[in-house]
């Protein structure tokens, strides 16, 4: 059987139409392999927009992806942007001008039209077309909590949540709540080291309704951290768990927030270098219980230092990023089963020809089934990408389209390594095999016909 995804386009040249373009992606049916196929979806503009580390995606009820990068923009501190599941589609919604106002988070979305999200010093509101930006909150520091480097988390109640890793009553953190329109803002809960520091990642509204989350130091052994719950009106704190540092095991420094499972385990990563392991995965129950290292990766080739959240697929698998490891220690996306076992390395990220380099940021679970992802720096212009990471090849994309005297160009975006058939047709009957080319690693490939039929030629990719 042969399925076609089909868009035509008419593109008329000097006096008459000199070539229509039909982008068919075709390909038999066969059992899919691993997820594994990866599409760079975008690499960020040179100037406007770019390095986005820890800031991870967001797909939002319409399938728009949105995200924000650390720097870029008209005054360098940072950006919130826009794109399609594609990579089509870029708009850059805001350019971040204040100090204090670097995004190292994700967005999430509110009631209505808004998003919300945190930088350095600041709560802020933004619409989906860019519009109504307030910031909700300043943190002051001292006892009001400073320095978030988390994402927000809608409660129950309407309300958000997040935390600061400065700050607080011992300059330590805090968990804050805050309302949509910014009035309410409490502290919820002041670390004071014995019960972790420095907490610097999102928290998560588990299915009992606790918020559960990590702190990168304090408490356990030498400090290395601890898992923490609390109930959303700030009571009942409880450390479940305290991590040790300086130790051969390896466990401690966790900087990426947790996920339950569908088995309802917690599932999180940590960090620490000790001996010959650069961070593990772990899992732990919602009672502090049965806390198990699933995985410990390896000085080499493996993934090193994971700071952010792990996602569950579709087929119940965790997936994960690292920025450093692999094959040329530019970072890797992973994957591994919820009981240790199954552990794949699904790309290796290079640097090189336009491929995308540490990959710090978490992966979004879009609803597509796809994984889809950012990394700090590397693509076409080394401010970092967007990609996807889909069981079969994402269909190809046109980019451009070029009619010259003698030539038709067509430049194409599609899956990296995978081989497109060029065809050519005068009348949409008949086609004839022009070419076959093979997606480089940043997916971009053009095909030039040197003499195209008069008074029209349409064009087709066939996947092999």
């Amino acid at each position: 059987m042969v399925r076609t995804l089909n868009s035509m386009k008419t593109i008329p040249t000097r006096s008459i139409v000199r070539a229509c373009l039909v982008i068919g992606l075709m390909m038999a049916s066969h059992p899919a392999a691993a997820q594994t196929n990866f599409t760079l979806l975008m690499s960020f503009p040179n100037s406007s927009s770019g390095l986005p580390d820890k800031n991870g995606l967001f797909e939002d009820t319409n399938h728009v992806l949105y995200g924000t990068t650390l720097s870029g923009g008209s005054a360098g501190m940072g950006t919130v942007f826009r794109m399609q599941r594609d990579g089509s589609g870029f708009v850059l919604l805001k350019s971040f001008t204040a100090v204090g106002t670097r995004p190292r988070a994700e967005l999430v979305e509110g009631d209505g039209n808004a998003l919300y999200g945190t930088s350095d010093s600041t709560v802020y509101k933004i619409n989906k077309d860019g519009s109504g930006y307030s910031v909700l909150h300043n943190f002051q520091g001292g006892s009001d909590g400073d320095l978030s480097s988390a994402a927000l988390v809608l409660g129950d109640d309407g309300a958000f949540y997040g935390t600061t890793r400065s700050g607080g009553i011992s300059n330590v953190g805090t968990i804050f709540r805050i309302t949509s329109d910014g009035s309410n803002y409490a502290v919820l809960h002041d670390f004071a080291g014995s019960d972790g520091a420095g907490p610097r990642s999102r928290l998560l509204k588990g299915w009992d309704g606790f918020l559960y989350g990590t702190a990168n130091n304090g408490s356990g052994t030498n400090g290395g951290g601890t898992v923490f719950k609390i109930s959303q009106d700030g009571s009942g704190f409880t450390v479940l768990h305290g991590f040790a540092t300086n130790v051969s095991n390896g466990e401690g420094a966790p900087y990426a927030g947790w996920i339950q499972g569908s088995d309802g385990m917690l599932y999180g990563t940590v960090n620490l270098q000790a001996g010959n392991t650069r961070g593990s995965v772990f899992t732990l129950s919602t009672n502090g219980s049965g806390y198990t290292v699933l995985r410990h990766f390896a000085l080499g080739t493996e993934p090193q230092f994971p700071i952010m959240e792990l996602v569950e697929g579709t087929n119940g698998v965790l997936y994960g990023c690292s920025g450093a490891g692999g094959a040329t220690n530019k970072g890797t996306v992973f994957k591994l089963n919820k009981d240790g076992s199954g552990f794949e390395i699904l790309k290796h990220f290079t640097g090189t020809g336009g491929d995308g380099n540490i990959a710090n940021n978490g992966l979004l679970l879009g609803s597509d089934g796809v994984l889809y992802g950012m990394t700090f720096i590397g693509g076409d212009f080394n401010r970092g990408c967007t990609f996807a990471i889909s069981t079969a090849p994402l269909p190809p994309r046109v980019l451009s389209f070029s009619t010259y005297a003698t030539s038709n160009v067509v430049q194409c975006a599609g899956t990296s390594a995978i081989q497109y058939d060029v065809q050519r047709s005068t009348n949409l009957m008949s086609w004839s095999l022009m070419g076959t080319l093979t997606a480089p690693v940043n997916g971009r490939f053009s095909y030039s016909d040197p003499d195209p039929p008069q008074p029209a030629a349409f064009y087709r990719l066939k996947q092999h």
